[in-house]
């Protein structure tokens, strides 16, 4: 029987699903309007500034693969869902939101008796920030742009479970026309899947399927999105300043359908590296939002209720590149002796807990359990001492007693207080205790962006925020397909492949979950990324500052709804 989803049925069915769940433009109404001063420039109004990253690597919504692009980029585009608060929702501190994903520019969706054909009806008072009407090509174009190899994006493999994806971005077929994505009309979207798939709405809310404009991504599509005049956009804000390495403005998007409930005048991103330098420009009323802190001050900061401890479902680790420390047992050895215990207690102290495993506390499997609750641990994380000796007897017996003959490994990281601490007892623990010599190179964020994705490392720091709900999202970037995409390891293995392609298919919950802790059970044994531990986030909100939302699905920060106190 066809299920039609109203609006209404809609966001409740999906509240009552995320229900205890957890990585990246512009209206111009008018030239005058457009045109806006950094908020902390400004003195009337609610003018909002914030900081949560440097200089963005992307702005496009489909290269995208950072939480700060994606945080930028999810107040400028809105997809056919979003995330939103809800009633009822979690509320951290009386001032942080949490949200569910509820209805955006779809008004509403059919799905048929297979599970397999969305039916989506957009809204009818949704435009470009040009005042052009956001119609259901735009989505045909943006999803085709995504799987198109040429687009080279690292998200690609997410509409896998579209009709037709796979085929075009690995290069069997070069006709995107035979994408499961059509437009039915200007306002009607319809979407065939290879089969059911319980997270695909969270897709639907997800940047990289996010719509785009042909005409203006075409006429321009390397600098498109570097200029507000034509960083054109569907969203609640309009881009209407970028001072490279500096800052980013916002305003309100004027032809946005929910206009009204904006009380933001402006929202200004500063673009700040240093955490010394955020936190003194936090105190100091320069900054009314900022989501860290320094590692010393962290732990007196939450005890003192001035920082927010709020859920983040991810995993911070350090990935290895698999065609340079090409043995697993010294993988093994270098993820042993990790002492993960005292990197959350003394120098996280933000809640965040040692992992156990690569998918993290948090996730689902699928099939109505925690994935994490039946997966084996990797490790015992509070069991450091055994895990070092262990570890000295797998490098010996990969021929490097003491580490002996073992090349210099080089940790790479991108600039961050945090990072740099992290990466100093890691490496000082590898030198002390299995005599592994090492050197760090710390660099700058896009700078390490691109070094970590050619994979001109040897280990690097790594993290990965959950996107949707479902295990395959933390199992299918490892496959050899995605290599010179999000799979920084560059982990090649024929049976994972086999396990990842046989749970897209598998239509039953229970065999399909069984699958994805198989494959997770692959990248242990053979030892491809070195989990630390599973994120906590922090929030830090001026006295201005009255409620903020935020996505632990994501690790997004939504100001757009923020409150004035």
């Amino acid at each position: 029987m066809k299920k039609i989803i109203a609006l209404i049925l809609a966001s409740l069915m999906i509240i009552m699903a995320f229900a205890g769940c957890s990585g990246t433009t512009e209206e111009t109404p008018s030239e005058s309007e457009s045109e806006s001063q950094p908020a902390e420039e400004t003195e009337e109004g609610f003018n909002l500034v914030a900081c949560i990253a440097s200089e963005p690597e992307y702005m496009d919504p489909t290269l995208n693969t950072s939480v700060d692009g994606g945080t930028y980029t999810s107040h400028l585009f809105e997809n056919l869902m979003k995330y939103g608060y809800v009633e009822g929702n979690t509320v951290i501190g009386d001032k942080v939101r949490y949200t569910s994903i509820v209805p955006g520019q779809a008004a509403s969706y059919d799905v048929d008796e297979t599970g397999t054909v969305y039916t989506f009806h957009l809204r009818d008072d949704i435009y470009w920030s040009d005042g052009q009407p956001v119609t259901a090509n735009d989505w045909v174009y943006s999803w085709r742009r995504l799987v198109n190899p040429a687009t080279a994006a690292d998200y690609s493999y997410f509409i896998d479970c579209v009709a037709g994806a796979k085929d075009l971005r690995t290069g069997v077929t070069t006709d995107l026309t035979t994408l499961g994505v059509v437009a039915l009309d200007d306002k009607t979207l319809q979407v065939t899947l290879t089969g059911p798939t319980a997270y695909f709405i969270e897709i639907c809310a997800f940047g990289c399927t996010m719509p785009l404009r042909e005409d203006i991504v075409e006429a321009a599509p390397d600098t498109w999105t570097q200029d507000p005049a034509t960083l054109i956009s569907n969203g609640p804000m309009v881009m209407s300043e970028w001072a490279h390495d500096d800052h980013i403005t916002m305003v309100p998007n004027e032809k946005y359908y929910d206009r009204a409930n904006i009380t933001l005048d402006s929202l200004t991103w500063k673009l700040m590296d240093d955490e010394n330098a955020k936190y003194a420009a936090w105190q100091s009323g320069d900054i009314d939002f900022l989501d860290q802190t320094p590692v010393d001050e962290t732990a007196n900061l939450i005890a003192a209720g001035t920082a927010l401890t709020v859920d983040y479902v991810g995993t911070y680790c350090i990935v290895f590149n698999c065609e340079k420390i090409t043995d697993p047992l010294v993988r093994e050895a270098l993820t042993l002796a990790i002492d993960r215990q005292f990197i959350t207690d003394s120098v996280k102290a933000d809640g965040s807990v040692p992992a156990t495993g690569w998918v993290p506390a948090g996730t689902g499997d699928g099939n109505g359990s925690m994935f994490r609750d039946n997966a084996p641990a990797w490790y015992d994380a509070t069991a450091f001492d055994a895990n070092v000796a262990q570890a000295q007897e797998l490098l010996a017996e990969a021929g490097y007693p003491n580490g002996e003959g073992l090349p210099t490994i080089e940790y790479s990281f991108n600039t961050n207080d945090a990072h740099q601490k992290i990466a100093e007892v890691i490496t000082q623990t590898w030198s002390e205790k299995l005599g592994v010599k090492t050197q760090l190179a710390n660099m700058d964020w896009n700078v390490f962006l691109e070094l970590r994705s050619q994979g001109d490392f040897d280990v690097a720091r790594h993290g990965w925020i959950q996107d949707f709900n479902d295990p395959i999202n933390w199992l299918d970037m490892w496959q050899t397909s995605e290599i010179d995409g999000n799979n920084y390891a560059r982990f090649s293995n024929a049976d994972y492949d086999a396990l990842i392609a046989a749970s897209y298919t598998e239509t039953d919950p229970a065999a399909r979950s069984e699958l994805l802790y198989q494959a997770e059970e692959v990248l242990h044994q053979n030892w491809v990324v070195a989990p630390v531990y599973f994120y906590k986030n922090i929030a830090l909100c001026g006295s201005d500052i009255a409620t903020v939302d935020y996505s632990p699905d994501k690790g997004y920060f939504i100001l757009t709804y923020a409150t004035q106190a």
